[in-house]
C-alpha cells in the first residue's frame, strides 16, 4: 500500500498489508457537510468560477458555499424546478450550467443567456478542455463552441453521449450507453475502440493521457499517435466490484481519484500509474461512514488545491496537508496487555539517526520509506520506554531482568537490578550518555550500567530510592535528571548539581530534555527553560501557548528549533528564540502545525521524547492518536491571495440589494454588512479587518471569526466600508472589497431644519429682548408719568395753595400800608417790602409755569440753543449748535438734566479754556443720541483725561453723574489741534419720546 503523499508527491510504499485499509488517505484531511450543517442533499455537479465561491449544482437549484455558509443563488436557477445537472467554467470566466432538462445556459457576470444548440438539440453533456473551452454533446451531433459559433461533428447513428474527454492534442474520447468511441477531429471519423458497460469512466491526466474504468478495472487508453489505432493497455489495478459505477478524476499533481457510487473512493499516486508499477499498483481505498451516504459523482479542484467530492447527503473536501498519518502503515495489535484499550505510540531514534516507531508493544524500523517490523515488547511492559544505542539499535526490556539491544550491529544484554517486589519488573526507561554509557530507570531507583553491572545513582535526596521520571545528555558532557515534581539536576561525572530547584521550577513538571553541544532546552508543562552551563533562562507558556506540554525538541541544520507541544508542533527561528532568551523584549515568529495541517490528537508526556529528525531530513513524531511526519523541505504554502466580498447589507432588520453606491433610508439607525473571503482550506483561520471610513470607527478593526460588521446611530453622511482578509497561511488581500452608501438625514436632521431651528432662536431671542425692553420702557415711563404727576401737583400746591396764600398776606400788607401817613419811613420800608413779594410772586408763577410746560416732550437743539444763547450771548466767543439726523423729542426730564451738562460744560470752557469758538453738536443715530461739545482752548488736564476727581471740582462729577442716571456715559477727549472735547452718549430708548 501506500504510505504517504507530502507537498503533493508520494512516499516509497510500505510493505504491502494483506489487505487495504478503510477510511486512510494519510495526506489529506476530511471534512463533511450534510444537510444538518446546511448543506443541500443531491448534490451532483461540483465547479469553481473565478467569484472564488463552490457552486454546487443539485435536483433542486444551485447553491454556493464559501467554506463556512451555502447560499442559494434562485435567480440562476430556472423557474420549474428543473434542477442542475452539470457546471463547467471555460477559459473566460463564464459558467455553463446543464439544467436536469436538459437545457444549457451560460452565466456570464451574474447574468444568465440561454444557449440554443443547432436544430433545438437536447444537451446530454458538457465539457471543459485544458485551454478553456467548451464541448457539448447533442442528442445527434457533438458541438464545439469556437469564436462564439458551434463547429458540428456528427455522431454515429443510434448514439448516445455519456460523457466526453478531449485532449489537448485535439482527439475527443466519448463513452456512450455501451461502447468507448474516439474522434480525430481532423479527418472528422469516429472509431469505436471497445465495448463498454453503462458504468464506465474516463478521466484526462495532467500528461494528457486517459484512462478508463470499467467493470471495476483500471487501465490506460492507448491513442493512434502511440498505435495506429484507439486501443486499451493491460489492467493497472482491480478495484473490484464495489468500484463497477464510478467516476475518475485527475488533480493537479497526477493522482487518480476513482469515487464510487457507494460509499468508498480509491486513490491512486503517479506512481501506481507508471507502467513498471501497472500490475502491482495498489489504491489506498477511503470509505465513508453509513451516516454519510454515497458518494454522487461531483468532483471538483479548487485553486488552493482542495479536492471537492459530492454526496447524496451533503459535500465533503479532501484538504492537503503537510503531515502525514504513519498509522495505519503499522500492523495492529493482536496481543494488546493494557485493558483500559489505550494505545500507546512512541517515536525513537539511534545515534546513526535511524528511526524506529512504536505502536503499542510493536516496534518497526523506518527503512527506506518503509516500516520494518523488528520486535515486540514482552507482555506486562505496555508503559516500558525503549531508547536508542549510540551505535545503533534499540534497547528494550525482553524479559523480567533483562534489558537487550535489539537492530545493532551487536546484540548486547543488561541485567536488570532486582525489582522491590519479586516477580515484578523493575525496568521503565532508559538512556545513554554521551561517553556510551547506559542510565537505567525503575521503581527500585536510578542506576547508571557499569562493567560491573548497574549501580545505583542517588541524586534525590527528598525521594531517597525513587527512579527518575525524565532524563537524558544535555550535549554538553553531562546527564540531566528530573524527578516528578521533585529536583532537576545535572550530572557530571560523579558531581551532582541543581538546575531546577522543586519549589521554584518555572516548568512545574519537566518532559523532555534536547542538548545541542553549546546549551540544552529542557521543555515542561508550562514552557521552555535553556541552560548553558551557568544560566537558566525562561520562556513561559503564559506568553506562548505553543509552549505547554513540550514532549519533543529538534534543532535542524537548516536553523529551525521544531517543538511537539499540546497545540501541535510549532516551527521557530533558532536565532530569534536564542535572542529571545537574552531579551523578552526580542520579537518571537512561530507557526504551529495542528489538526488542519494533519497531526491529530495531543502530545504525552511520558519521560521520554517524542520528536526526532532522520537522516533524510523528514521529522517523525508521536501523538495519543498516532505516527506521524512531516518532510520541513517540502511544507505546501498556500500562497493563493483570497478574493474577498460583501454579500449582504441589512437596514433596520431589512435586506437591500447590494450596489455600487447605495442610498439608504433616511435616519437608518441599524446596519449589518455582511461578508466573506473565498479561502476553502481552512476557514476557520481566514482572518478579516474592516473599517468604515467616513465616521469615528475609522481605523482597522479585528471581528475574530465573526464575518460581520455592526453599526448603530450612524448619523446621516456618506460612508465607505471596507474589508480585508487573508487565508489560513496570512496572504493577505490588501483591497478587499469596498462599499459605499449613503444616509440621507430627516428632516429633523436636515440642514434647513438646522436653520430654521437658529432663526426659531433668533426669533426667541428678539422676542425675550423685545419684551424686556417693553418692560423697562414700561418702568421707565411710569416712572416718568408719576415725576410729571407729581411736577403737577407740585405746580397746583404752588398756585392753589403758597402763591394764593402769599397774594392773600400781600393784601393784608397793602391794607396796613395804606393806614400809614404817606412820607414815613415805615411805610417806604412795608412797600419796598411789598415790591420783593410782588417780584416773588411773578417768580413764583413763572416756576409753575414752567413746571407745566416740562411735562411735555421738546427738541433739545432749542432748548440747548437757547441755554446757550443765554450763557454767551454777551461772551467774546464764537459758538455754534448743528444737528444731525433724524430730530427725536427728548422726555423734558431728560433734556433738563442734558441741558445741565452741556450747561456745565459752557460754563468751564467760559471759566478755564481760554477758547475762542465753541461748537455744539447733536448726533441722533438708531438707537443712540451723542452730544459733543468741542472747544479750541487749553484743555483738561491729564488727570481729568484719565476719568480721576480732581478735588473741589464738582462739577465734571455732577456731569459724569447725571449721565449715568440717564444710563449713558460721558467722555473727556484731548483734540489733536488743541483743545476739549466733551462727548456725552445716551441711548434713545431711555430718553426719547418720538420724532
Amino acid at each position: 500500500m501506500i504510505l504517504a503523499m507530502v507537498a503533493g508527491t508520494i512516499a516509497v510504499p510500505i510493505r504491502a498489508q494483506p489487505a487495504p485499509p478503510l477510511q486512510a488517505l494519510p495526506s489529506y484531511n476530511h471534512d463533511d457537510w450534510t444537510m444538518k450543517d446546511g448543506a443541500p442533499g443531491g448534490v451532483s455537479g461540483v465547479a469553481q468560477p473565478p467569484d472564488g465561491y463552490l457552486w454546487l449544482g443539485t435536483e433542486i437549484g444551485l447553491f454556493r458555499f464559501d467554506g463556512v455558509t451555502f447560499e442559494r443563488l434562485p435567480e440562476l436557477e430556472k423557474r420549474g424546478g428543473a434542477g442542475v445537472a452539470e457546471i463547467e467554467v471555460d477559459g473566460s470566466g463564464d459558467t455553463w450550467l446543464r439544467y436536469g432538462d436538459r437545457s444549457l445556459v451560460r452565466v456570464h457576470d451574474g447574468r444568465r443567456t440561454r444557449i440554443r444548440l443547432p436544430d433545438n438539440q437536447s444537451v446530454r453533456t458538457v465539457a471543459r478542455t485544458s485551454d478553456g473551452s467548451i464541448w457539448v454533446g447533442g442528442s445527434t451531433t457533438l458541438y464545439h463552441r469556437h469564436a462564439g459559433k458551434w463547429l458540428g461533428y456528427p455522431l454515429p447513428a443510434g448514439t448516445w453521449l455519456r460523457q466526453l474527454v478531449i485532449r489537448d492534442a485535439g482527439d475527443v474520447l466519448a463513452i456512450t450507453d455501451d461502447a468507448l468511441l474516439y474522434l480525430d477531429t481532423a479527418t472528422r471519423q469516429w472509431q469505436r475502440v471497445v465495448t463498454v458497460s453503462m458504468d464506465a469512466a474516463l478521466a484526462r491526466a495532467p500528461d494528457d493521457g486517459v484512462w478508463l474504468i470499467n467493470n471495476g478495472d483500471l487501465r490506460q487508453v492507448r491513442l493512434p499517435r502511440r498505435s495506429a489505432t484507439a486501443s486499451l493497455a493491460s489492467i493497472v489495478h482491480r478495484l473490484g466490484p464495489k468500484f463497477r459505477i464510478s467516476h475518475l478524476y485527475f488533480d493537479h499533481t497526477g493522482s487518480l481519484w476513482v469515487v464510487s457510487e457507494g460509499r468508498q473512493l480509491a486513490w491512486l499516486a503517479p506512481p501506481a500509474l507508471t507502467a513498471t508499477a501497472r500490475q502491482n499498483a495498489r489504491a489506498l481505498i477511503f470509505e465513508l461512514s453509513a451516516g454519510q451516504g454515497a458518494f454522487s459523482g461531483g468532483f471538483a479542484e479548487d485553486r488552493e488545491g482542495n479536492v471537492w467530492l459530492s454526496s447524496q447527503l451533503g459535500l465533503h473536501r479532501f484538504h492537503p496537508v503537510n503531515i502525514v498519518d504513519r498509522s495505519l502503515a503499522l500492523a495492529p495489535l493482536a496481543d494488546m496487555t493494557d485493558v483500559s484499550g489505550y494505545r500507546l505510540y512512541q517515536v525513537l531514534q539511534d545515534g546513526r539517526s535511524r528511526i524506529y516507531v512504536r505502536k503499542d508493544n510493536r516496534v518497526f524500523r523506518v527503512d527506506a520509506g518503509e516500516a520494518v517490523p523488528i520486535g515486540t515488547l514482552p507482555a506486562g511492559s505496555m508503559w516500558d520506554g525503549a531508547c536508542g544505542s549510540h551505535d545503533g539499535g534499540l534497547w528494550w526490556r525482553t524479559g523480567l531482568s533483562t534489558l537487550r539491544r535489539h537492530d545493532g550491529p551487536s546484540s548486547r544484554s543488561v541485567r536488570l537490578p532486582q525489582a522491590a517486589v519479586p516477580g515484578t519488573s523493575f525496568y521503565s526507561a532508559c538512556a545513554e550518555d554521551p561517553e556510551g554509557r547506559l542510565w537505567i530507570n525503575g521503581p527500585s531507583g536510578f542506576h547508571r550500567v557499569t562493567d560491573a553491572g548497574p549501580r545505583r545513582f542517588e541524586v534525590e535526596s527528598t525521594q531517597p530510592g525513587a527512579g527518575a521520571f525524565t532524563f537524558g545528555p544535555d550535549g554538553m558532557g553531562g546527564m540531566i535528571t528530573y524527578h516528578g515534581y521533585g529536583e532537576t539536576r545535572r550530572i557530571v561525572g560523579d558531581r551532582i548539581a541543581t538546575i531546577l530547584p522543586n519549589k521554584s521550577n518555572p516548568l512545574s513538571f519537566v518532559e523532555v530534555i534536547r542538548g545541542n553541544g553549546r546549551y540544552v532546552l529542557i521543555g515542561g508543562e508550562r514552557g521552555l527553560v535553556q541552560f548553558d552551563g551557568g544560566a537558566v533562562r525562561t520562556i513561559s507558556s503564559d506568553q506562548y501557548p505553543f509552549l505547554q506540554d513540550v514532549s519533543g525538541i529538534v534543532q535542524t541544520r537548516a536553523g529551525d528549533t521544531w517543538l511537539l507541544g499540546k497545540t501541535g508542533l510549532t516551527r521557530l527561528r533558532t536565532r530569534e528564540l536564542e535572542a529571545r532568551f537574552r531579551d523578552p523584549r526580542a520579537p518571537l515568529r512561530w507557526r504551529t502545525f495542528g489538526d488542519d495541517d494533519g497531526l491529530h490528537g495531543m502530545s504525552e508526556a511520558f519521560g521520554y521524547a517524542n520528536l526526532f529528525q532522520g537522516d533524510d531530513g523528514m521529522l517523525w513524531m508521536a501523538t495519543n492518536n498516532g505516527i506521524y511526519s512531516l518532510d520541513p523541505s517540502r511544507i505546501q504554502h498556500n500562497r493563493v491571495v483570497p478574493p474577498v466580498s460583501i454579500t449582504r447589507m441589512t437596514v433596520d432588520g431589512a435586506g437591500l440589494p447590494l450596489a455600487a453606491d447605495q442610498r439608504l433610508k433616511a435616519g437608518a439607525q441599524n446596519l449589518q454588512i455582511d461578508f466573506t473571503a473565498l479561502s476553502l482550506s481552512v476557514p476557520k483561520r481566514v482572518r478579516f479587518r474592516y473599517r468604515l471610513l467616513g465616521s469615528a470607527l475609522d481605523g482597522w478593526i479585528d471581528p475574530g471569526e465573526r464575518r460581520q460588521a455592526i453599526f448603530t446611530n450612524l448619523g446621516p453622511g456618506t460612508y465607505r466600508f471596507q474589508v480585508i482578509a487573508a487565508n489560513d497561511e496570512g496572504v493577505w488581500n490588501r483591497t478587499g472589497a469596498t462599499l459605499r452608501f449613503t444616509i440621507p438625514p430627516t428632516f429633523v436632521q436636515s440642514w434647513y431644519f438646522t436653520a430654521l431651528c437658529a432663526l426659531a432662536a433668533l426669533l426667541a431671542i428678539w422676542g425675550a429682548y423685545s419684551l424686556r425692553l417693553r418692560q423697562i420702557s414700561g418702568r421707565i415711563r411710569m416712572r416718568v408719568e408719576e415725576r410729571d404727576r407729581e411736577r403737577q401737583r407740585i405746580a397746583r400746591e404752588l398756585h392753589d395753595t403758597i402763591l394764593q396764600r402769599f397774594q392773600g398776606l400781600m393784601l393784608h400788607f397793602q391794607a396796613a400800608l395804606d393806614t400809614l401817613p404817606p412820607k414815613s419811613g415805615t411805610g417806604e420800608k412795608l412797600g419796598r417790602a411789598l415790591d420783593l413779594a410782588e417780584e416773588a410772586i411773578v417768580e413764583g408763577r413763572r416756576r409753575v409755569h414752567m413746571l407745566r410746560e416740562n411735562a411735555e416732550p421738546v427738541a433739545l437743539a432749542n432748548k440747548i440753543e437757547e441755554i446757550a444763547g443765554s450763557m454767551l450771548a454777551s461772551s467774546p466767543l464764537q459758538w455754534s449748535v448743528s444737528v444731525e439726523g433724524p430730530t427725536i423729542l427728548i422726555q423734558p426730564w431728560a433734556a433738563d438734566d442734558i441741558a445741565q451738562v452741556i450747561g456745565e460744560a459752557i460754563a468751564n470752557t467760559l471759566r478755564h479754556a481760554a477758547a475762542e469758538r465753541v461748537e455744539i453738536a447733536l448726533v441722533f443715530g438708531r438707537s443712540q443720541l451723542t452730544v459733543s461739545v468741542a472747544d479750541d482752548g487749553v484743555g483738561l488736564p491729564q488727570q481729568v483725561l484719565d476719568g480721576d476727581e480732581v478735588t473741589g471740582h464738582y462739577g465734571l462729577v455732577g456731569m459724569r453723574e447725571r449721565a449715568k442716571q440717564q444710563s449713558g456715559a460721558i467722555q473727556f477727549v484731548e483734540r489733536p489741534g488743541g483743545g476739549t472735547n466733551i462727548i456725552l452718549r445716551l441711548p434713545l430708548r431711555t430718553i426719547g419720546a418720538g420724532r
